[in-house]
């Protein structure tokens, strides 16, 4: 309370007397430039606590995260020795200027930041500091076609609103914290990117790469291995009468797998993952396998052990 009030001898009446004096002639709805002519400079950095959740099926990223958005409003500038050395003042958000700021491609309803506790601290400088955060969701094209050794690009689009560039520019610093990944994907790159045309606002990128390994062992590790088990169908002998139930087992356990893959994959229409496109494969294999298999008892039920005519 000291260092933020001033030395010895400040009084709650003294800091209410320049709250009230700094805010007597505000106008809430005035950009805090004296020249309206001059634009609001605000330097934004983002900060992220993890990557909450990458929804293929979706195509839906979300990500815990906050910015910090400084500014300076020329109307809050006082000379702290003339006022028993008060450094900082706490005011509320419906009293000052502060920049509406909404997520321009969000998954649901669009919403803007809200100021979650309702002040803001304004040092003597006029400097005013602001760190919104919440759970962030967008939509995100993604492209699966090499699942899963896909790498995905997704942008957060944040617009300012109500203001051209010419009224606020946002200077963005490219030092943004560490992301930590997920168990099934890695964060490659982060960075800052202007909006095009006459937008104002920021996008923030990221490039996740996914982690294979999971897909691999539990996948495609047993696909390859039941492509091997379904060539084993021409060693049982007829008698058994065991080859076609063998060959068809193999056919529903490729159909399980495909009914897997569609079920964790979007419905895309436009481009085909190799992965779904390698199953068909395998049960086209399988169909003809099968095919094969009732040929051949066919031919043992009507000729047995004789030679055919034709080979």
């Amino acid at each position: 309370m000291k260092g933020s009030f001033g030395g010895d001898g400040t009084t709650a009446e003294n800091v209410t007397s320049l709250r009230k004096a700094l805010l007597k002639d505000y106008d809430p709805y005035l950009r805090p430039r004296r020249l309206q002519e001059d634009p609001v400079i605000i330097n934004a950095s983002f900060g992220v606590s993890r990557l909450h959740d990458l929804n293929e099926k979706e195509r839906k990223i979300s990500i815990l995260g906050y910015f910090r958005l400084t500014w300076i409003d020329e109307f809050l500038v006082w000379d702290k020795d003339k006022h028993q050395n008060i450094s900082d003042i706490v005011v509320k958000t419906d009293d000052i200027w502060w920049p509406t700021i909404g997520l321009g491609n969000p998954i649901s309803d669009f919403e803007t930041m809200k100021n979650t506790y309702g002040i803001f601290q304004v040092s003597f400088s006029g400097v005013i500091a602001w760190s919104p955060g919440a759970l962030f969701s967008v939509m995100c094209d993604m492209k699966l076609q090499k699942f899963p050794f896909d790498t995905q690009t997704c942008d957060f689009v944040f617009v300012i609103l109500g203001y051209t560039k010419k009224d606020i520019v946002i200077n963005a610093n490219p030092d943004i914290l560490n992301v930590q990944g997920t168990t099934e994907w890695d964060v490659l790159e982060t960075k800052f990117l202007e909006l095009p045309g006459g937008s104002n606002g920021l996008k923030i990128r990221f490039t996740l790469r996914r982690k294979p390994y999971f897909v691999l062992l539990t996948v495609t590790m047993p696909l390859t291995l039941l492509s091997i088990l379904n060539i084993f169908v021409f060693l049982i002998p007829v008698e058994s009468g065991e080859k076609t139930s063998y060959a068809i087992s193999t056919f529903l356990a490729y159909s399980i797998y495909l009914s897997v893959m569609g079920s964790s994959l979007p419905d895309d229409a436009e481009s085909i993952v190799y992965m779904t496109l390698y199953i068909e494969v395998m049960m086209s294999l399988s169909v003809l396998i099968m095919a094969l298999v009732i040929i051949q008892i066919r031919l043992v039920f009507y000729h047995g052990d004789d030679p055919l005519p034709c080979c």
